[in-house]
C-alpha cells in the first residue's frame, strides 16, 4: 500500500512537470522522472463539521507519531 501510494504520488508529479514544460519546449520534447521519499511515521487529519442545529464550522486538526 505505501509503494504503491508512493509511485502513485511519482506519476502524478512528472506529469505535472511535464504539463508545466511542454509549452515551452514543445509537445513530446520533455521527458521528466520523479522520485520522492515519503515519511509514512506520522499521520496528520484535519476535520470540519458543520452543525446546522447550532449553525457553526467546527475544525479541527489532529496530528499522531508512530
Amino acid at each position: 500500500e505505501q509503494f504503491a501510494l508512493t509511485r502513485e504520488k511519482e506519476v502524478s508529479l512528472a506529469a505535472r512537470v511535464a504539463a508545466l514544460i511542454e509549452p515551452l519546449v514543445g509537445m513530446g520534447r520533455v521527458r521528466s522522472e520523479v522520485a520522492i521519499d515519503m515519511d509514512f511515521s506520522a499521520v496528520e487529519e484535519a476535520r470540519e463539521i458543520y452543525a446546522p442545529e447550532s449553525g457553526q464550522l467546527r475544525s479541527e486538526q489532529v496530528s499522531e507519531e508512530r
